[in-house]
């Protein structure tokens, strides 16, 4: 016998101090993460795998983010609100559908270590913004249909570990002879 679904509070608004909301993998737990908007101090928001739903938006009202994990949930929201989050290092939302914008507000994120977005193919921009990026070792787009750019600009991203990008990319993987990345399309 189950114990049924669990909503999360519609109003947080009395523990505005919290840093760290990890509710990652708590699969019967379901609401908006609008409840977010009153905890400014939050650097890190996980609720990866869990009922979860709503805005991104709320981000805005957390500049002290650093790492935001919304993995397979029903999170929505354009990526624009990343503009606000200048300490932002993890955004992933991978299989998050309802998630889109142009990837030129990564230009913002100096800190920005990963960035995971396949299968949000709502997203869209040419990598030339990766160019940016000295702190990148991750950028994630598979399936990401309208992501596109020349892939030689990844010379620019020197920590640059893994990169996977969409159909819409082009260039010779040979620029990348020299360095450590692990391509995949």
């Amino acid at each position: 016998m189950g114990c049924g679904r669990f909503d999360l509070a519609n109003d947080l608004s009395d523990i505005t101090d919290i840093a760290h909301i990890d509710l990652s993998s708590t699969d019967l737990l379901q609401g908006g993460i609008s409840v977010f908007q009153h905890t400014p101090m939050a650097t890190s928001i996980n609720v990866k795998s869990t009922g979860i739903t709503d805005d991104i938006v709320v981000l805005q009202h957390c500049p002290n983010m650093e790492e935001f994990v919304g993995v397979g949930t029903g999170i929505t929201g354009d990526i624009s609100v990343l503009a606000n989050c200048k300490s932002l290092g993890v955004f992933s939302a991978h299989n998050c559908r309802g998630i889109t914008g142009d990837i030129a507000v990564l230009a913002n994120c100096k800190p920005l270590s990963v960035f995971a977005a396949n299968q949000c193919r709502g997203i869209t921009g040419d990598i030339a913004v990766l160019a940016n990026c000295k702190s990148l070792l991750v950028f994630n787009a598979y399936d990401s249909r309208g992501i596109t750019g020349d892939i030689a600009v990844l010379q620019h991203c020197p920590n640059i570990e893994e990169f996977r990008g969409s159909a819409g990319i082009t260039g010779d993987i040979a620029v990348l002879a020299d360095s450590k990345v692990a391509v995949g399309v």
